[in-house]
């Protein structure tokens, strides 16, 4: 499976616009793109994909671009000052876990089970 910058770069390339253009589209800059075509960053926000898709004429690809996202981010960061203790203990069982790929099927299905619980409220 391509990652996300392999997909971003094709399509950019395929539509002969330029890092700049993509750079300029997200406000971002253009060593920013490129590290996200090569894979040393993590990929944008959904909401910046949209907009470059928008403007490679791609926006038929969003859902591709969204699930190689979440395949090609290596790293999350989260801050936790000013947080609930009990919320930031919680959070960061969960990440030590998550690294030490102790998580059931089971425990992930119910996680996000109750996420899907919260986003419905």
């Amino acid at each position: 499976m391509k990652t996300y910058g392999e997909i971003i770069r094709s399509l950019r390339r395929s539509s002969m616009k330029s890092l700049e253009d993509l750079a300029s589209i997200a406000g971002c800059s253009i060593s920013f793109v490129s590290q996200v075509e090569r894979g040393v960053k993590n990929p944008p926000s959904d909401d910046v994909t949209e907009k470059w898709l928008v403007f490679l004429d791609a926006s038929d690809r969003l859902g591709e671009l969204i699930l190689a996202s979440r395949r090609s981010t290596k790293r999350l960061s989260v801050s936790t000052e000013g947080k609930n203790d009990r919320a930031t203990n919680v959070l960061l069982s969960l990440a030590r876990r998550y690294e030490a790929d102790q998580l059931s099927e089971d425990e992930i299905e119910a996680i996000e089970k109750c996420l899907r619980k919260e986003d419905a409220e």
